[in-house]
Protein backbone atom coordinates (compact mmCIF):
# COMPACT_ATOMS: atom_id res chain seq x y z
CA UNK A 1 0.00 0.00 0.00
CA UNK A 2 1.37 3.39 -0.95
CA UNK A 3 1.41 6.14 1.31
CA UNK A 4 2.13 10.15 1.99
CA UNK A 5 5.18 9.85 3.98
CA UNK A 6 8.52 10.25 2.78
CA UNK A 7 11.15 8.10 3.99
CA UNK A 8 13.41 9.39 6.68
CA UNK A 9 16.63 9.19 3.80
CA UNK A 10 14.45 11.62 1.99
CA UNK A 11 13.47 13.95 4.77
CA UNK A 12 17.50 14.29 5.78
CA UNK A 13 18.31 14.99 2.05
CA UNK A 14 15.21 17.65 2.00
CA UNK A 15 16.66 19.11 5.23
CA UNK A 16 19.96 19.19 3.34
CA UNK A 17 19.07 20.67 0.83
CA UNK A 18 17.10 23.52 2.79
CA UNK A 19 20.19 24.28 4.78
CA UNK A 20 21.77 24.74 1.54
CA UNK A 21 19.23 26.91 -0.09
CA UNK A 22 19.39 29.31 3.57
CA UNK A 23 23.34 29.42 3.31
CA UNK A 24 22.71 30.61 -0.58
CA UNK A 25 20.48 33.09 0.49
CA UNK A 26 22.81 34.60 3.37
CA UNK A 27 24.93 35.02 0.67
CA UNK A 28 23.58 36.38 -2.45
CA UNK A 29 26.54 38.13 -3.65
CA UNK A 30 28.75 35.16 -4.14
CA UNK A 31 25.72 33.87 -6.65
CA UNK A 32 23.81 37.01 -8.24
CA UNK A 33 23.86 36.61 -12.14
CA UNK A 34 25.14 32.89 -12.02
CA UNK A 35 23.09 31.07 -14.63
CA UNK A 36 20.47 28.74 -13.59
CA UNK A 37 21.20 26.15 -15.88
CA UNK A 38 23.97 23.88 -16.63
CA UNK A 39 24.49 24.00 -20.10
CA UNK A 40 24.55 28.09 -19.88
CA UNK A 41 27.70 27.74 -17.76
CA UNK A 42 31.32 29.11 -19.23
CA UNK A 43 34.66 28.01 -18.12
CA UNK A 44 34.57 31.20 -15.34
CA UNK A 45 30.95 29.98 -13.96
CA UNK A 46 32.68 26.33 -13.47
CA UNK A 47 35.88 28.02 -11.42
CA UNK A 48 33.44 30.14 -9.53
CA UNK A 49 31.07 27.29 -8.63
CA UNK A 50 34.15 25.41 -7.21
CA UNK A 51 34.78 28.16 -4.98
CA UNK A 52 30.82 28.30 -3.89
CA UNK A 53 30.99 24.47 -3.11
CA UNK A 54 34.47 24.78 -1.40
CA UNK A 55 33.30 27.57 1.10
CA UNK A 56 29.78 25.55 1.21
CA UNK A 57 32.32 22.64 2.41
CA UNK A 58 33.64 24.70 4.95
CA UNK A 59 30.54 25.10 6.21
CA UNK A 60 29.93 21.17 6.66
CA UNK A 61 26.92 21.67 4.32
CA UNK A 62 29.08 18.95 1.43
CA UNK A 63 31.00 16.34 2.89
CA UNK A 64 34.51 16.62 2.27
CA UNK A 65 34.38 14.00 -0.21
CA UNK A 66 32.23 15.29 -2.69
CA UNK A 67 33.46 16.59 -5.83
CA UNK A 68 32.65 20.01 -6.77
CA UNK A 69 31.62 19.45 -10.60
CA UNK A 70 28.80 16.86 -8.65
CA UNK A 71 27.32 19.55 -6.95
CA UNK A 72 23.99 20.94 -9.37
CA UNK A 73 24.36 24.32 -7.85
CA UNK A 74 22.56 25.56 -10.67
CA UNK A 75 19.66 24.04 -9.52
CA UNK A 76 19.84 25.60 -5.65
CA UNK A 77 20.56 28.98 -7.01
CA UNK A 78 16.94 28.46 -9.03
CA UNK A 79 15.91 27.58 -5.45
CA UNK A 80 17.65 30.63 -3.49
CA UNK A 81 16.39 32.48 -6.03
CA UNK A 82 12.58 31.83 -5.60
CA UNK A 83 13.14 32.06 -2.33
CA UNK A 84 14.96 35.37 -2.06
CA UNK A 85 12.11 36.77 -4.51
CA UNK A 86 8.68 35.19 -2.32
CA UNK A 87 10.79 37.08 0.78
CA UNK A 88 10.88 40.68 -0.81
CA UNK A 89 7.30 39.94 -1.94
CA UNK A 90 6.22 39.02 1.63
CA UNK A 91 7.92 41.85 3.17
CA UNK A 92 6.59 44.41 0.78
CA UNK A 93 3.12 42.87 0.75
CA UNK A 94 3.29 41.76 -2.76
CA UNK A 95 1.46 38.57 -3.70
CA UNK A 96 -1.49 38.06 -1.24
CA UNK A 97 -2.80 39.38 1.75
CA UNK A 98 -0.72 40.87 4.66
CA UNK A 99 0.42 38.47 7.55
CA UNK A 100 -1.56 39.14 10.62
CA UNK A 101 0.14 39.24 13.99
CA UNK A 102 3.15 41.53 13.00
Amino acid sequence: MITGSVSPSRQDERAKQDERVKWLCRHVALWRGFPTRRSEMTDEHWQHQHSIVNAMKKEGLFSGSTYWMDVNLCTLIRLATAHVRAEKERQCGVGGPPHLGK
